[in-house]
């Protein structure tokens, strides 16, 4: 639950009532609580014993619906240190006496809060609380506040470090830590081996056979189906008895040389029923998916990016068995072997494999240690064939910032900005938030580039 505090300047008339009501109820309606001043403020000390009231909540919006000439009134609330969003409210009246001079209170107070400011103090809301220019913008940052909850104070782990080779996916764990407000563990990947080499295969009967029930078909290994679905239990427990947010445990060469299996199924599994599990100890990768989560409300996956067609105007976003069931159009998810090209190493495992639901999608990424991160919206829509096997889509009308972006201008964008090759993806439109909450954690965006023919 989001609380949000609301103070307000003097409306000695009661004029806007209504707009409390309706506010309210907006919130109420998106999980939020809603904590009113104790009173309204015209002057600093009044404004800073209402802010001192609303300490603990994690927006606080100031409505201007009476004018004062003390624009130091909005330090009291950013002094608070969450966001701050200030709230004009249309003119009651179009003609005669100028009641609110709400606009003008917008100003003065966005200037005080803003000026010098590479990112703004203060975000403004304009409107009734149902106009949709007012909801809009109060929604993105309720969903904002989503993702940083999501994350902040939260405590994550890696086990096995980062899959070898994969230099691109390590970070420093002091500046991570900083950036984001968490604590991250070190596990022992053996001692999750272990711990599933302990395990009776009774235990995990009824789990095995409810996995089994819900595929369109099974012709996986047995032995190593079972494995996975213990590995299912003994990761379920270390994110229980540990409080952990998520967990980016490596693919290889641990589980291969001491199970013979690839985790993909049991990290898929895990990942649609609330466990974030980032693969190949991907720890930037699983931060992403938390706070795309934490922006969409749905369960996130890390994903290749590994095919484009230009003139179709698609990406394929893929990996190779980390099947979210949830996610799977009507066609539902085959449990089968890991998917090998003939003529190469038969790579033992359990995966799932599914072609992603039709429904509106979003991209996310945070890189560098957190100091930028990458956001893009998509469609999954008709796709151009059925693509490669394992869980996969192709994603259409992409978009940064609500522009389109070209297959060139993507290439361009990943390839320039030096993008690691795992991307979060999940349903839902999450742009917007992440946006506004990366920008809160004082983080950069990368921008769409514009194609050229040279380098």
């Amino acid at each position: 639950m989001i609380k949000i505090g609301l103070a307000a300047t003097n409306d000695a008339a009661g004029l806007d009532n209504k707009n409390v009501s309706a506010f309210i109820e907006l919130a109420q309606k998106n999980d939020c609580e809603v904590i009113k001043g104790e009173s309204a403020f015209f002057e600093p000390e009044e404004a800073k014993r209402v802010a001192n009231g609303l300490k603990d909540c994690d927006l606080i919006v100031v409505t201007v619906k009476g004018f004062t000439w003390f624009g130091e009134c909005i330090n009291e609330f950013t002094k608070l240190g969450v966001p701050v969003c200030c709230w004009a409210v249309p003119e009651p009246k179009k003609e005669g006496v100028l009641l609110f001079n709400s606009m003008t209170g917008l100003n003065l107070f966005t200037s005080v809060a803003n000026s010098g400011r590479e990112i703004p103090a203060v975000k403004w809301l304009y409107g009734n609380a149902d106009d949709t220019l007012f909801v809009n913008r109060f929604l993105t940052t309720v969903g904002a506040i989503r993702c940083l909850k999501a994350i902040k104070g939260k405590k994550i782990a890696i086990a096995g470090g980062v899959a070898e080779g994969f230099v691109n996916l390590e970070y420093d764990k002091k500046k991570v830590e900083s950036r984001f407000g968490i604590t991250i563990e070190e596990t022992d990947i053996d001692k999750i081996i272990d711990a599933v080499l302990e395990m009776k295969d009774e235990e995990i009967s009824e789990l095995a056979a409810e996995i089994k029930s819900s595929a369109s078909s099974f012709t996986a290994d047995e032995e190593r189906f079972v494995k996975s679905c213990k590995l299912i239990c003994v990761l379920k427990r270390y994110f229980e008895e540990n409080n952990y947010a998520g967990m980016a445990v490596a693919c290889w060469t641990r589980f291969q040389e001491r199970l013979d299996i690839f985790p993909c199924m049991a990290y898929g599994y895990l990942c649609d029923h609330g466990y974030p599990v980032a693969c190949e100890g991907d720890l930037l990768g699983l931060i992403s998916m938390i706070m795309l989560s934490g922006a969409t409300q749905k369960r996130a996956a890390l994903m290749d990016m590994v095919q484009v067609d230009p003139e179709f105007g698609g990406v394929v976003w893929w990996h190779c068995g980390i099947g979210l069931p949830s996610y799977a159009n009507e066609n539902g998810m085959k449990i089968k072997e890991y998917p090998c090209a003939p003529g190469a190493p038969q790579d033992p495992g359990t995966v799932g494999d599914l072609i992603f639901n039709k429904q509106k999608a979003s991209i996310f990424r945070v890189a560098d240690n957190g100091d930028r991160f990458f956001a893009l919206s998509a469609e999954i829509g008709k796709q151009r064939d059925k693509g490669h096997d394992g869980v996969r889509a192709w994603f259409t009308e992409l978009q940064m910032d609500e522009e389109p972006v070209s297959i060139p201008e993507f290439l361009e964008t990943f390839t320039k900005n030096a993008l690691p090759h795992h991307y979060a993806m999940s349903g839902g439109r999450g742009e917007a938030m992440l946006i506004e909450a990366c920008k809160l954690l004082g983080m950069q965006g990368i921008k769409k580039e514009k194609y050229h023919d040279y380098l």
